[in-house]
């Protein structure tokens, strides 16, 4: 399946990486041409459409004039996230409970991109999934951490303490 996603550093994230972009969608008259050039090199077919048009397309207005069609973004499993873990090294992972917020995903995205963090843990149900808006958010961050969504955080602490992982917590409340 695919999605779209929207904002000028998103697609220029997705463009200078090897992402597979079906297609770019462009408002008239977008003054950066640099898009336009990185989309004609790659062979991307490019679709001129008016803001109501790209409103519509992409069910938001912030998307700056600028959207891509991608497939849709990737989780990975637990022990996908622990065997992409360089040898040597000790991982580590952000595991976040009931976050609902899109565009405190993409910052947290963007702080575990910034810390060199393995992987992200969040729950399947009762969270945010990764979607065009954490996507925006992370300002590319989204391409370059790892994201597992588990059925039950519990039992996936407990599964990590198995495989020799320390376990830190915080909680905003009763802490």
């Amino acid at each position: 399946m695919t999605q779209i996603v929207y904002g000028k550093n998103v697609v220029l994230q997705l463009l200078k990486e090897d992402t597979k972009v079906y297609e770019l969608l462009l408002m008239k008259g977008i003054k950066d041409q640099r898009l336009v050039q990185m989309a004609k090199a790659k062979q991307i077919p490019i679709h001129w459409m008016t803001r109501d048009q790209l409103d519509k397309k992409t069910k938001n207005t912030h998307h700056q004039g600028i959207a891509a069609v991608i497939d849709e973004y990737r989780t990975y499993t637990i022990d996908e996230l622990l065997a992409s873990v360089p040898q040597g090294k000790n991982g580590l992972f952000v595991m976040l409970d009931e976050l609902e917020d899109p565009h405190n995903l993409g910052a947290i995205l963007r702080s575990c991109d910034a810390v060199g963090a393995d992987g992200i843990i969040i729950g399947k149900h009762r969270s945010v999934s990764l979607t065009p808006t954490v996507a925006k958010v992370s300002t590319g961050a989204i391409h370059s951490v790892k994201v597992s969504a588990v059925t039950n955080l519990s039992q996936t602490l407990q599964y990590m303490k198995e495989q020799g992982y320390w376990v830190v917590g915080a909680d905003l409340e009763d802490a």
